[in-house]
């Protein structure tokens, strides 16, 4: 009896969907060194890691105008379904070794009124761990899925948003 309420105590604990968006979220902000929201992530042994309403965006969103272009998301998707490595995620880490994106969303807006891209304001601020050295061992990068994108490409100008284009793709 002790040994079956551990093992359902430990899989409680290491399936805790705040404590699973929590870790998703700061692994994928480190990834893209943008800032990453997640809508809700649910891990299970059966379907893996799955996590909805994802968005990310080029600038935190405390410090940025609702009505401006760099509070729009530079990428969204319905869904990601990651596959991670178990051993990684025993000890708090997530380490995705293939993610699948479902209905993504890729924006890409200039403003014309400043002439810059929503693009731009993406930065890899540097950890403040780390040393100036360059790393011993490369960033180890998931394969990517993409299975119905979208890439949009907006046009701002004061308060109008135009649609230029759109491109659909698959990818990987």
């Amino acid at each position: 009896f002790v040994l079956l309420s551990a093992t359902i105590g430990v899989y409680a604990f290491l399936t805790d969907a705040r404590r699973v968006r929590d870790m998703a979220q700061q692994y994928l902000t480190q990834l893209t060194g943008a800032q990453v929201s997640v809508g809700r992530a649910t891990l299970s042994i059966f379907e893996g890691l799955r996590l909805d309403d994802v968005r990310v965006f080029a600038t935190p969103q405390r410090r940025v105008d609702p009505k401006s272009i760099r509070a729009l998301p530079i990428f969204s998707a319905t869904r990601f379904q990651i596959t991670y490595n178990l051993r990684s995620m025993l000890r708090g880490r997530l380490e995705a070794t293939r993610i699948v994106a479902t209905n993504p969303r890729v924006l890409v807006a200039e403003d014309l009124d400043t002439g810059t891209w929503n693009y731009q304001q993406l930065t890899h601020a540097k950890a403040p761990d780390l040393p100036d050295t360059t790393p011993s061992q490369p960033l180890q990068l998931p394969e990517v899925v993409l299975r119905d994108a979208q890439v949009d490409y907006y046009e701002f100008s004061g308060d109008a948003k135009t649609l230029v284009g759109s491109m659909s793709l698959e990818g990987r």
